[in-house]
């Protein structure tokens, strides 16, 4: 394949600590993906420093936003979302964090949508868009079912396009957060002057691009989706 398109890097690797967000609902973990995390912090070296597990929310965008404020609030220096129906291995995660120690700050690994027939991916490409060097194509949009993302694009995110706050309180005991919303779901226009509804992981990235950050894809990280079947080819 033809290599274009340079990820942006910083001088020297990037610190990289991993926070793990895990948004569910139902209370189900399936058994892929506890194999997953468990071979993950495994062996002395644990990939994720802190875990986040928000159990119980309906409201996905609500959850996300809920693991983006504890993640904001702790000292570590990449949030990642992987959501529970999801089968990966650790060098999954040890690509992912390459990418980050480069200095790149949102990327993405590949999930299928839970269809039968031809898989298809939770990504929306950009045409023309090549593999560069280092295996990642810049995208439009990405899932947040496997995606990291640096503390800098909060941080942005906070300053310009991401002002609307709004206050949770801990079931009436008088503890009272502050929660960004970095992952709205509704109706976005375009410059164009077009408008489309967005789902939380495509208007994140929006406000992303809007902040000046490039959303890539790892296309060699193809996961498995679980549902009434496993989705997608066996992990490797």
């Amino acid at each position: 394949m033809k290599k274009t398109n340079q990820t942006q890097t910083t001088t020297k690797p990037t610190p990289v600590e991993l926070h793990l967000g895990l948004p569910n609902f139902g209370g189900m973990l399936h058994a892929p993906f506890v194999r997953s995390l468990l071979a993950c912090q495994q062996n002395g070296k644990p990939r994720f420093a802190n875990i986040t597990f928000i159990d119980g929310d309906s409201l996905v965008s609500r959850a996300r936003n809920s693991c983006a404020e504890q993640f904001m609030a702790g000292p570590h220096s990449h949030l990642v979302f992987i959501d529970t129906d999801i089968e990966f291995t650790s060098e999954h995660v040890d690509k992912l964090a390459s990418h980050l120690a480069r200095g790149v700050d949102i990327v993405a690994g590949l999930y299928p949508k839970k269809q039968d027939g031809e898989i298809e991916w939770v990504v929306n490409g950009i045409d023309g868009e090549e593999e560069d060097e280092h295996g990642l194509t810049k995208i439009r949009y990405a899932g947040t079912g496997f995606l990291a993302i640096s503390r800098n694009v909060f941080v942005d995110l906070m300053a310009t396009s991401c002002r609307d706050r709004w206050t949770w309180t801990d079931g009436g005991q008088g503890a009272r957060r502050r929660i960004y919303d970095f992952f709205p779901v509704g109706v976005h226009e375009f410059e164009d002057g077009n408008r489309r509804y967005l789902s939380e992981d495509w208007f994140f990235c929006e406000l992303a691009a809007q902040a000046g950050h490039t959303v890539y894809c790892d296309t060699s990280i193809k996961t498995r989706h679980i549902g009434k079947k496993t989705y997608g080819e066996a992990v490797k």
